[in-house]
């Protein structure tokens, strides 16, 4: 190309009109663009751009009738918003939100596993999750649920994208589809349901973030359908479910209607046997929802009788976080206010008194030396 544009040059040199920057542009373009770039080129160097530009084919191909296609076009377009979440405004401008809703209801069900899939990676940034919300997200998933309930996996991708939907406009939708959520985790639970019942959780827990959706889950007796789920997962063993239905009630404490609830239905004897060092991944939600939970004068008569104090007495040497421990002293201390619960807890004035501070705490620990002396302070008092 240099040689060409040399060749230029000089064929023009005889015509009289050339201007003087003509030649100095041609000039310098010679000298200076035209040289072989001998830089060594990033591996990955043609990835994105090439990503960028595929999304509109993509597209197009989710429309074929090849079903072969359509799964390729399905998988690669996951792959690539799950490595290049960057792509989701590329990808939302080229359709792809729209062909994806298509997607649900292929009748390869690969293809519409995939779709609900890529959704959820979709939804994970900000755009993209908008772009979702402005389609028909309660009536697109209750026709999956209608049509393909029975399929474990497309369940569990879909409870995956409502978990993802973020946004205040997410918690309405979910609001929404609250009785969509219950019905599913009524489902008896067994070690195929498993995986769908922890996503409905997340994406339940996520829905408690707004008022009006607590009310919303009280009318679909949230708390008999979880009072059901935690002996069935614990005889499983099934740590994740059982995390995710401790953090689901630690929401559901925050609001007043959430304890009455859970005392009627006598949730925290269910918990109580979960305040175990077998189970430490369970103590922070866990102990969170039975601080809430004991703020009524019954709850902490149900913790009492189901052997909390004993378990305290085993947990406070073996914690070394500082939210779990300041959750275990707001319980001992909800536990001293009652006089048949005080004998009990004798054991535990000398570990209290010891005061003990895990390291590295940070800004947790003068709060946790506080509680400490306010907590021995109310089980020694004698009224």
């Amino acid at each position: 190309m240099w040689d060409i544009i040399h060749q230029k040059i000089w064929q023009e040199e005889s015509i009289q009109e050339e201007s003087k920057g003509f030649r100095a542009n041609g000039n310098h373009i010679a000298k200076f663009s035209c040289k072989p770039n001998n830089k060594p080129q990033p591996v990955d160097a043609l990835t994105p751009a090439y990503g960028v530009l595929i999304y509109e084919k993509l597209v197009k191909t989710l429309g074929s009738e090849l079903t072969v296609l359509r799964q390729k076009a399905v998988r690669t377009l996951c792959e690539m918003l799950q490595q290049k979440k960057e792509h989701a405004i590329r990808a939302v401008q080229a359709g792809v939100v729209q062909a994806l809703f298509q997607a649900y209801k292929d009748e390869d069900m690969d293809v519409r596993r995939q779709a609900l899939l890529t959704s959820s990676k979709l939804a994970v940034v900000p755009y993209g999750c908008n772009a979702i919300l402005k389609e028909d997200v309660e009536g697109a998933l209750r026709q999956v649920k209608e049509s393909f309930g029975d399929d474990a996996e497309t369940m569990e991708y879909t409870f995956m994208l409502l978990a993802n939907l973020k946004s205040m406009a997410g918690f309405h939708v979910l609001g929404k589809l609250m009785d969509f959520m219950i019905d599913t985790l009524r489902e008896e639970a067994n070690e195929t349901t498993a995986k769908v019942h922890v996503q409905a959780l997340h994406a339940l827990r996520l829905s408690l973030m707004i008022p009006q959706n607590h009310e919303l889950a009280h009318e679909n007796q949230i708390m008999s359908v979880l009072g059901k789920l935690i002996p069935a997962y614990q005889d499983l063993q099934h740590v994740d479910a059982l995390q995710a239905i401790g953090f689901v009630l630690a929401k559901l404490g925050f609001q007043k209607k959430g304890v009455e609830e859970a005392v009627q239905w006598k949730i925290i004897p269910l918990l109580v046997p979960l305040m175990h060092t077998d189970f430490y991944s369970l103590l922070e939600p866990v102990s969170q929802a039975l601080m809430f939970f004991m703020l009524s004068v019954e709850g902490k008569r149900q913790a009492a009788a189901s052997g909390l104090p004993s378990q305290l007495v085993t947990l406070f040497p073996n914690v070394n976080e500082a939210p779990i421990l300041i959750n275990l002293l707001k319980i001992t201390s909800g536990l001293s206010e009652l006089p048949e619960a005080r004998e009990t807890m004798q054991p535990l004035i000398p570990l209290l008194e010891k005061a003990m501070i895990p390291e590295n705490v940070g800004k947790h620990e003068e709060l946790l030396r506080e509680s400490y002396k306010r907590t021995t302070a109310l089980v020694k008092w004698i009224p």
